[in-house]
């Protein structure tokens, strides 16, 4: 009974972390120690998928789960990989038995460990890591322990879902160096837009301090509006990034209201606009033609192409 209230207590911790923003770190760290409490188990360890398809360790409870759920990825081989690689949990509760990892089993046993147990994290069909729960002593987990690692498992799985698409969105925000986005669905008029450009101006003129120094800030803002030819994303930040081009043409700190009256009133502009961006991105590319006789096989010269 204990044991079942000390669990509920931790899941309840845990997914009122789903409406804050900790940290994946600081979160999963919590997890790990919280989970000894609630379940027969001595130690506990995270690893998350990488940029690639590559785990990486996030959290443990000591410094001997630390240094086995490392082991894992320096040898190639353990329930943590495969459990990932399955999508079905690993359950070793013998590590001085256990023939299905040769190398790891033996290593993690001569470091005390009696038995492991290891859970995949995944969502949706999305692969994102896997929890490994250790025990000092052989000795397997009862159907119902078993269960509620699992529920910690997909309580875990939830929260990594929604923190990566919150930090996703922080990215989407920001377009790419000092440039943002701000997306607001109700606006359907060049007036409402005028006002919305406004509004974020007023904002970004309020003085801030940085270390004891007093900065002004300005912003060229630049609007367009979805629509039948707005039909893909990419092409209505296009747009705005061209409003937000003339606004800086036109001597910054301005806004501009891009619609598909100016689209194409502007357009003169357009070409200017795209070199301009193209040289800050830094997309052009030189490349070298060769220029061959055919008939001999000799090289003549070579033409440069600016791409």
């Amino acid at each position: 009974m204990e044991e079942e209230t000390q669990l509920a207590q931790v899941l309840a911790e845990f997914a009122h972390t789903l409406g804050t923003d900790f940290s994946i770190r600081r979160t999963l760290d919590h997890l790990v120690g919280r989970i000894v409490d609630a379940l027969p188990v001595t130690g506990a360890g995270v690893m998350l998928k990488g940029e690639g398809y590559e785990l990486h360790f996030v959290a443990a409870s000591n410094p001997v789960v630390l240094e086995i759920e490392s082991l894992q990825n320096e040898l190639g081989e353990g329930p943590c990989l495969a459990a990932f690689e399955s999508g079905e949990p690993v359950a070793i509760p013998d590590l001085s038995l256990d023939q299905g990892f040769s190398r790891f089993s033996p290593r993690a046993w001569q470091r005390g460990l009696g038995a492991v147990f290891t859970f995949p994290l995944k969502l949706e069909g999305d692969k994102l890591g896997a929890l490994d729960l250790y025990r000092d002593e052989p000795g397997a987990l009862d159907a119902a322990e078993m269960a509620a690692a699992q529920t910690m498992a997909d309580v875990a799985s939830a929260y990594l879902f929604n923190a990566r698409t919150r930090e996703e969105s922080k990215e989407l925000a920001r377009l790419s160096g000092d440039e943002f986005v701000i997306v607001s669905e109700p606006l359907t008029s060049r007036s409402q837009g005028r006002l919305m450009a406004g509004y974020v101006q007023a904002a970004l003129l309020e003085r801030f301090e940085v270390s004891g120094y007093v900065l002004n800030m300005t912003a060229s803002v630049g609007v367009a509006f979805s629509g039948r030819d707005q039909d893909s994303p990419n092409k209505l930040l296009r747009d705005a990034d061209f409003a937000m081009y003339l606004a800086k043409r036109a001597g910054g700190a301005q806004y501009r209201v891009l619609d598909q009256l100016t689209s194409f009133a502007e357009a003169g502009d357009i070409l200017h606009w795209g070199i301009q961006n193209a040289l800050d991105r830094g997309e052009f590319r030189l490349a070298y033609q060769p220029i061959v006789d055919i008939r001999e096989g000799t090289l003549h010269g070579v033409e440069a192409l600016l791409r």
